[in-house]
């Protein structure tokens, strides 16, 4: 094993979570050396050993023998990050979270959750939904990623505009430090300010700080009705401009997702395997705005005609065909679709899908948009399913996510690395940030950091992980530049 993990340690874990939940076998150890990221496009990295625990007691337990040791922990979610965050690059313990998969309690009366962290956020909703309810958090993974997983690298998913992110949601939690203390922090009170909100520091934390065990989460009543339009612009600026104007007029749209032509042709599969032909699409066309209403069906309907006058004020044209609505919304959405329909399944077999999340000043989104098209050009590379903005924070904020499809040649990897920190790099340049919604985990991005944050603020940072991982076990060699 490549961190030399003695026969007493494991013989200690195997105590701990049982012989059943502990693996160190080369075939399971595969299962856990890769992500979605390019950090594992040429090479596995294999952690060393493998526990499933069942409890945050057990994890408690681990991560004292782990500190005593000073051995290396990885939590490991759903395996769909895309920055290589749960990935063992020093080797040492993985900890498969998905067995804390359980819901503690449904508080329907004051519209509160309380679940441990391996549930799937599909499985959580699906759960809700018997209550009339919903987590709003809609990531196209969610049928695989974890909570504890969208809260460590603070993801985005599809109806920010409305509910807004995370940050929005997570009222308390429960966590592991790396020296083995069980933290409950937060309540279900909507706010306090009665103390340092230490809960919102482990939101995007990327599993440096600690174990997320269990999350208590404010959700909403599902809503009874939805509408979904498709506007398609010869400007993404106008298309900017469109989207604004609905916010600045009071209304309250639940999604608003800008995309380039390539998006509207990677998430309409549906319609060519329907009718056997692309949806066809004017060459001028720069972007495509897919906005949604929900609740009443009276006020959405309502919502929905203004919102589309406005999009037709600012040079909009509405995509009237249903059947090219209804199957974006399906591939983005609800995922309902064959197995072998699935657009993530089709792009791989094209290729390595390499997407880099990032965001800057409103102004500054036509830009970096357009250094991206550059970029493009200037390193040879297919833009997979383009750009997409969606909003991640309440309103109208702008997470931009950028695309490329790569193969796994050496040649290719380096190419694709070095376009994603040169578009990064401009990013910060347009007062905006390196990662927005997937974190740095171990892509070369997080070298940039230097770019984005002062010296002090990055000295704190690491003030900060050092006082509460004093030995660096848990998840060591992300989130911070290479030198930290």
């Amino acid at each position: 094993m490549s961190y030399n993990i003695s026969e007493k340690v494991l013989a200690e874990l195997e105590s701990i979570v049982g012989k059943e939940n502990i693996s160190y076998s080369k075939i399971d150890l595969i299962a856990y050396s890769r992500d979605w990221s390019i950090v594992t496009a040429i090479k596995g990295y294999p952690p060393d050993v493998v526990v499933k625990p069942k409890s945050s007691t057990e994890i408690s337990q681990i991560m004292q023998l782990a500190n005593r040791e000073k051995i290396p922990v990885v939590p490991w979610g759903g395996g769909t990050g895309m920055s290589g965050g749960a990935i063992a690059i020093q080797g040492g313990i993985v900890i498969d979270m998905r067995g804390l998969n359980r819901i503690i309690e449904i508080d329907e009366e004051n519209l509160v959750v309380v679940a441990q962290t391996g549930i799937t956020v599909h499985r959580l909703n699906n759960e809700l939904e018997k209550h009339g309810l919903w987590w709003p958090h809609d990531p196209e993974s969610k049928h695989t990623s974890t909570l504890g997983g969208a809260i460590a690298c603070d993801n985005i998913g599809t109806f920010g505009t409305k509910y807004g992110g995370i940050i929005d949601y997570l009222l308390a939690i429960e966590v592991v430090l790396p020296t083995g203390e069980i933290v409950k922090i937060g309540s279900k009170a909507p706010f306090s300010v009665s103390g340092y909100p230490l809960h919102l520091l482990f939101i995007g934390s990327e599993g440096t700080l600690g174990i997320i065990t269990e999350a208590t989460l404010r959700v909403y009543k599902k809503p009874e009705y939805r509408c979904v339009e498709l506007v398609a612009f010869s400007s993404l600026s106008d298309a900017i401009k469109s989207c604004l104007q609905i916010i600045t007029l009071g209304m309250d749209p639940e999604s608003i997702n800008i995309m380039a032509k390539e998006g509207l042709i990677y998430y309409t599969r549906l319609y060519k395997e329907k009718f056997g032909v692309i949806p066809k699409i004017p060459e001028d066309v720069e972007a495509v705005v897919a906005f949604s209403f929900a609740g009443s069906r009276e006020l959405s309907e309502f919502q929905r005609k203004l919102a589309l006058d406005v999009c037709v004020k600012f040079g909009g044209t509405i995509i009237e065909e249903p059947e090219i609505v209804s199957s974006f919304w399906a591939e983005k959405h609800t995922l309902e679709y064959a197995p072998q329909m699935n657009p993530w399944f089709i792009s791989a077999m094209k290729g390595r899908y390499l997407g880099i999340d990032l965001c800057c000043p409103l102004s500054k989104v036509r830009h970096l948009h357009e250094t991206y098209r550059k970029l493009l050009s200037k390193y040879g590379l297919e833009p997979a399913s383009g750009f997409f903005m969606l909003c991640k924070r309440i309103k109208f904020s702008p997470n931009c996510v950028f695309t490329v499809n790569v193969n796994d040649s050496p040649e290719e990897v380096r190419k694709a690395q070095e376009f994603i920190c040169e578009l990064a790099e401009y990013a910060v340049k347009l007062g905006g940030t390196v990662s927005s919604s997937r974190g740095v985990g171990a892509a070369p991005t997080r070298n940039l950091l230097y770019k984005e944050h002062s010296p002090e603020a990055l000295t704190l940072m690491r003030k900060l992980k050092r006082m509460l991982d004093p030995n660096n076990i848990m998840n060591p060699g992300k989130k911070f530049p290479c030198e930290a």
